[in-house]
């Protein structure tokens, strides 16, 4: 089995994103619609990456893609249409080829309303065989 997580006190806060949830997000009782939380987060990531100058164009152009190894969210409250949170991303753990995130959705209150956490492989594209994460992200996740 491959382990990837490491303790709770090993996190690094990396970036914060925030968002408001918007009606095309939500289910019809008017909340998150609960897979549009990982839609969220992925967004927190992306905006990280821009953050740091690593804008690349991974459908065509990147010879390494990042599929996801696991997906994991823990709804602690719901989160109505209009709500403006805040997503506080962080590493939890850097391996040679896999990397994992964790996701901290707060209201304006800073109430944690939800926790999601991403495990990432890194794929060589051509060959789909695992592959050692580049130079540029793991130094993007120190910084």
């Amino acid at each position: 089995m491959l382990q990837i997580f490491l303790s709770a006190n090993s996190i690094t806060n990396m970036f914060t994103y925030n968002y408001t949830v918007k009606f095309g997000d939500c289910d019809p009782a008017g909340i998150l619609y609960f897979a549009n939380i990982f839609k969220i987060c992925h967004s927190a990531f992306e905006e990280f990456l821009i953050e740091k100058g690593i804008s690349k164009d991974y459908f065509s152009g990147e010879e390494l893609i990042f599929p996801l190894l696991s997906a994991n969210a823990k709804y602690l409250r719901q989160i109505p249409l209009h709500s403006g949170i805040e997503i506080k991303v962080s590493t939890t753990d850097v391996r040679t080829n896999a990397f994992s995130l964790n996701y901290r959705v707060l209201d304006s209150g800073e109430i944690l309303l939800a926790d999601v956490e991403t495990v990432h492989v890194c794929v060589n594209k051509s060959t789909g065989t695992k592959t050692n994460l580049p130079g540029y992200l793991t130094e993007a996740f120190k910084e």
